[in-house]
């Protein structure tokens, strides 16, 4: 019995893993798309990474918060906080 609790649990975890990681590539996509409204160049894209991201329900906007990176390191205190809705850029902060 321990077992089968054990091993819905572990499953449990790898679709919620796998959910988190459909929200970065989803991400990522809308900041290619808006990066002349964002006022990033490519190059920019590239050195940064999406600290997280998820869709609120209540706004019905994407939050990205994509922080910005030199040499693969987190650069401290430097994150974009982006809203989408429908695929657009509604708020950069």
């Amino acid at each position: 019995m321990k077992k089968i609790l054990l091993l819905l649990l572990c499953s449990a975890f790898t679709f919620l893993l796998n959910a988190q990681t459909g929200d970065v590539s989803l991400a990522l996509q809308l900041v290619n798309k808006n990066s002349d409204a964002i006022g990033l160049s490519k190059e920019d894209i590239n050195n940064a990474i999406v600290r997280d991201s998820y869709f609120d329900e209540v706004a019905g906007v994407q939050l990205v918060y994509l922080q910005q990176t030199y040499k693969g390191l987190p650069v401290f205190n430097q994150i974009h906080v982006l809203a989408f809705k429908n695929g657009v850029l509604a708020s950069a902060a």
